[in-house]
């Protein structure tokens, strides 16, 4: 079947995926307060990350059948660590609206990806329970992501929080 640590490597993935996701919402307060916007307007970070998952996934996926699988989770990860580090260091809420927007492009390539990577790399008979296994990386990161996110912004500041997503999503990208 599939090595463990190759395995473990993406489920880590979908976890700083959903990590990244989920991260925004425990954080509302302290970046309205920060940015000195409405928690309202923090709060249509989350949409348009929702918004443009939606819209980026099956697009991408056409797309991303024609690039080299490696290729593309290597990627999809390192702008996931792009996008969190620029989430970290923005000035203002345009900015941290697109590091969220491109942050939103990543999940929507990444995920959908791991799967199909995975049913291609391993038989059959392995796929239901290895799918599985990947999709525990996305459960656990729902989960804790956003405990994990507030924890660090409440020791640190909410940049930190997205620094430290920034800098395990590129720590798996070199992984991958």
């Amino acid at each position: 079947g599939m090595p463990t640590r190759r395995l473990i490597v993406l489920i880590a993935g979908n976890f700083f995926v959903a990590t990244s996701f989920l991260s925004v919402a425990g954080l509302l307060n302290d970046i309205a307060a920060s940015l000195s916007i409405t928690i309202g307007q923090a709060g249509l970070l989350i949409a348009a990350f929702g918004i443009s998952a939606a819209i980026c996934a099956p697009t991408l996926a056409t797309l991303g059948s024609r690039i080299d699988r490696r290729v593309l989770l290597t990627s999809s990860m390192a702008i996931c660590a792009l996008a969190n580090v620029l989430a970290a260091l923005s000035r203002d809420y345009d900015q941290l609206m697109l590091a969220r927007v491109l942050a939103a492009v990543t999940s929507a390539i990444y995920t959908p990806q791991v799967a199909a990577t995975v049913s291609m790399l391993v038989p059959e008979s392995e796929r239901g329970p290895t799918l599985a296994k990947l999709m525990i990386g996305w459960a656990v990161g729902s989960v804790l992501g956003n405990p994990l996110s507030v924890l660090i912004a409440s020791l640190f500041t909410w940049r930190a929080s997205f620094a430290f997503i920034g800098l395990a999503s590129g720590v798996v990208a070199l992984l991958v």
